[in-house]
């Protein structure tokens, strides 16, 4: 379904290494295959203690953003992680709050530099945490991506068949929402831009 010429975008949870040693054979198998590969990370990168060492360790064709942004054609992709967000089941003020202001405040950043340098490309934002969700229906990931007037969103995270069905997809104030966690696209890309 990929050719050389396309883009894929990955946003997190790309390998269950504990340390960026083991993590270079799963980028090495990804590598393999065809296309342009965009990574960010999820919440399970524990090897990801040093961007500029992940991307020391990414093979040709792969880029690690986090916080930051690529163009890719006539788009700007910006990405981190994001997190839990209030109003979500888990979500604590104590543990969670700090994590989620700060992910927003990445956000923010790599979605000013991305408009600052290329004002005249559409936005496309990888997270790993959905935006918005059944439980937390506003979010500051939301709001930012409607300020930058966001063209699409991908995100993963959601596993399991009740996670899918009760996650928001769709255009959500202006921005065009996909859950692509493998599970939920039965491992198959989905196209979000032609």
């Amino acid at each position: 379904m990929v050719k050389e010429e396309d883009t894929v975008l990955l946003p997190g949870d790309i390998s269950w290494a504990m340390r960026l040693d083991q993590a270079k054979n799963d980028f090495a198998w990804i590598a393999e295959l065809p296309g342009r590969k965009i990574l960010s990370p999820g919440n399970h990168e524990y090897y990801a203690g040093s961007k500029k060492k992940v991307r020391e360790a990414l093979p040709e064709r792969m880029e690690w953003l986090d916080a930051d942004y690529t163009v890719v054609e006539d788009y700007v992709i910006a990405a981190t992680r994001g997190w839990t967000l209030p109003g979500e089941r888990g979500f604590t003020e104590e543990e969670d709050r700090k994590v989620y202001e700060r992910q927003a405040g990445r956000l923010q950043i790599a979605l000013e530099g991305a408009t600052k340098e290329h004002p005249d490309k559409k936005l496309i934002v990888m997270l790993h945490f959905p935006p918005i969700s059944k439980y937390a229906t506003e979010s500051k990931f939301l709001d930012l991506l409607e300020a930058f007037q966001v063209s699409h969103c991908v995100y993963g995270h959601l596993h399991g068949k009740e996670a899918h069905q009760e996650a928001m997809e769709g255009i959500i104030k202006g921005v065009d929402c996909h859950l692509v966690a493998c599970d939920a696209i039965e491992f198959s890309p989905k196209c979000i831009v032609k």
